[in-house]
């Protein structure tokens, strides 16, 4: 793996623009693209899987220095499908025996809140043995404590966790939850205007997507999109969060190599409402989730079959399940075979 970059900082106003660092010739365009391939192919065991084992097919994995968004708006769901990720990252880890650690970074629970299903689910003494990490706050900490964990602080905690251990432990995965909820770096809090709010989101982001080169690992992180509505939804009755929804800072789209959109239609219509509109007609069920695959950067639909599309989704047993044909069962016109 080549050196890490410290590069987790946002690039300093007073640098020069150097064209020499965007400007390939062919020849070396094709020699990336080759180092690149080559490299993919030879790490394909550090890639993390999507987290519906159902769309595995239609969603590529996350490979090292690669930043993906999952994106909702306020109760649908992101820090469940987080946990999800985690919980299935931190279960490759121990089957493929691999020598690294998942970091979570959380600021909708403390640290002890984050295991209590896995507790319940485990018991105690194996969660006890897991490779993980929790950055966070704790029971007790005051509101001083919970201001400190903006992002420069977050970015110094993980290189700590790393360091904890009687040889640096390489980072498999980070988890973030979620952007909007991390404090203001302390130079911006006397004077937080909401363009300084934007900017700071938008710093935030930038460092995550750096965090996956300076950590050589999948960054997963989520975002809140519109608190009060949806602005660019995929259809008037289906409100899944489009493009223009991260557009609370322009970073929050362009700077992630994937993006997802999440929607409970409980959260919009009540369970047993019928929805008909343009190709979709179904009832609205208590378990159902709808995701919108929005950006997958330097894909096209040969190596991301899903981008673009829209699957229905259903929680059965505490996981995500993807079933075509649930999908098709809920399309008026049937898609051809192989599409």
């Amino acid at each position: 793996q080549s050196e890490l970059i410290r590069t987790e900082s946002p690039r300093p106003t007073n640098m020069t623009f150097n064209p020499k660092a965007y400007v390939k010739k062919a020849d070396e365009v094709v020699a990336n693209h080759k180092a690149r391939k080559q490299w993919r192919d030879e790490n394909k065991h550090l890639a993390l899987p999507f987290f519906v084992e159902g769309l595995r097919g239609q969603v590529p994995d996350i490979f090292p220095e690669e930043f993906a968004l999952v994106g909702a708006a306020s109760g649908d769901g992101k820090s469940y499908i987080l946990s999800k990720w985690r919980e299935q990252a931190q279960k490759r880890l121990q089957d493929t025996k691999r020598r690294a650690i998942t970091a979570t970074i959380s600021h909708e629970e403390t640290t002890e809140r984050l295991i209590d299903k896995d507790v319940e689910k485990h018991g105690a003494s194996r969660i006890e043995s897991n490779q993980s990490v929790f950055i966070g706050t704790s029971w007790g900490m005051n509101a001083d404590d919970i201001a400190d964990m903006h992002m420069t602080n977050i970015i110094d905690a993980i290189r700590f966790a790393q360091s904890d251990y009687a040889e640096p432990m390489p980072i498999s995965e980070i988890f973030y939850d979620y952007i909007q909820a991390t404090p203001a770096d302390p130079h911006r809090r006397k004077e937080m205007t909401e363009s300084l709010r934007r900017l700071q989101i938008a710093d935030d982001t930038r460092r995550l997507f750096n965090a996956s080169k300076t950590f050589q690992c999948p960054v997963i992180a989520g975002a809140q999109t519109g608190l009060k509505k949806v602005y660019q939804p995929y259809n008037s009755q289906m409100l899944i969060p489009g493009r223009a929804d991260y557009e609370e800072s322009a970073s929050l789209y362009q700077v992630p190599d994937f993006v997802f959109s999440f929607w409970l239609p409980r959260n919009t219509y009540s369970v047993g409402k019928e929805i008909d509109i343009d190709n979709w007609k179904f009832t609205v069920e208590k378990n159902q989730v709808f995701m919108w695959f929005l950006k997958a950067r330097g894909h096209t639909p040969e190596t991301a079959k899903g981008i673009s599309k829209v699957f229905p989704l259903r929680i059965i047993n505490d996981e995500y399940i993807y079933d075509a044909d649930y999908h098709k069962s809920l399309l008026k016109l049937q898609p051809k075979e192989g599409a």
